[in-house]
């Protein structure tokens, strides 16, 4: 993963992925003769090496030639964007290579360049302005995921989340825990006092929610007044706990643009064997709906076979 690249900084770090090891050592000295930028070098000579050092690494950006032994036309393209689709990738071309080029860039990369014209002014210009169209780039995603109101991510980013962790799921058996949460009477909060102070009911259930989860856990909002939340490698009984708090938070908020506090009701699911998206969002609801139905302000978990109080299950925890 690439952190964040200041373009006033000089310290750029560089993962090198190249198998000839002439060709690596040119592209050193031509970057390393810059008078403005630090480069910082990691090298790898096949893909999967490469893929190793972006999962413990973070760089600015990736320097890749294709020809790789471990890999076929684009694969290393797909693979490292895949595993870093922040981090810029400028690639490495021969003579007539120039139609795969344009492929890489249809598939991730930013830029490239003909291993025949490297010369080190052109390098490293290529490189600082990969990184700043990367940033502008991922600047754009980051608020294409954002709700506009609260700040906590939108229903866009809680579609790309849970299928990321239903994915992990199947593959490695990482089970999660998603939570539906919804304000209590909002209505009657937007016809008592208005859109406006609805809408200040809502960003302040949101800073609440962000503010009390954990640092893996992440919060979208997923319509109206309904927020989900998922925690992932999370069993039932800590979700409880966490829902839990941030219930009893919020209820003791007093929202300054109605002069009272505001409640919310909350159901939680954990992903089960041959879970789909459906399933786990059909038992969450499910406990939503019975927390509601259970006189608001208070959380139920479906277990799989029917939802019970979280407070009940709490109790009944070793």
């Amino acid at each position: 993963m690439a952190s964040a690249f200041d373009l006033d900084s000089n310290l750029v770090s560089i993962l090198l992925v190249e198998d000839d090891e002439a060709d690596a050592a040119l592209v050193e000295r031509l970057l390393l003769r810059s008078s403005e930028c630090n480069f910082v070098f990691s090298t790898a000579s096949t893909l999967a090496a490469a893929l190793r050092l972006v999962h413990e690494n973070e760089f600015h950006v990736i320097l890749l030639d294709l020809g790789l032994p471990d890999s076929q036309g684009l694969d290393a393209v797909h693979c490292l964007h895949a595993s870093s689709p922040e981090t810029p990738i400028v690639v490495f071309t021969g003579h007539e290579e120039e139609e795969t080029a344009l492929q890489a860039i249809h598939s991730g990369a930013q830029e490239y360049l003909s291993k025949s014209h490297l010369m080190s002014g052109l390098l490293q210009r290529v490189i600082r302005h990969s990184i700043a169209r990367q940033r502008k780039l991922q600047q754009a995603l980051t608020m294409s995921l954002v709700d506009s109101l609260t700040g906590v991510g939108n229903r866009r980013l809680f579609d790309t989340e849970i299928s990321r962790r239903l994915k992990d799921w199947e593959r490695h058996q990482i089970s999660f825990c998603l939570a539906m949460l919804d304000i209590d009477h909002f209505k009657k909060v937007n016809d008592t006092f208005g859109h406006a102070s609805g809408d200040s009911a809502l960003r302040a259930t949101a800073d609440i929610v962000q503010s009390n989860l954990r640092s893996a856990d992440s919060v979208m909002r997923f319509g109206g007044e309904e927020f989900a939340i998922l925690m992932p490698i999370t069993a039932l009984e800590p979700a409880c706990l966490v829902i839990e708090r941030i219930r009893e938070r919020v209820a003791l908020n007093e929202i300054p643009a109605i002069g009272e506090n505001v409640h919310i009701s909350a159901g939680i699911a954990q992903i089960q064997h041959a879970d789909s998206l459906q399933g786990i969002l059909e038992r969450a609801d499910s406990a939503l709906y019975a927390a509601k139905s259970n006189g608001r302000d208070c959380c139920f978990v479906n277990n799989g076979n029917e939802s019970v109080h979280a407070l009940s299950l709490l109790a009944t925890s070793p």
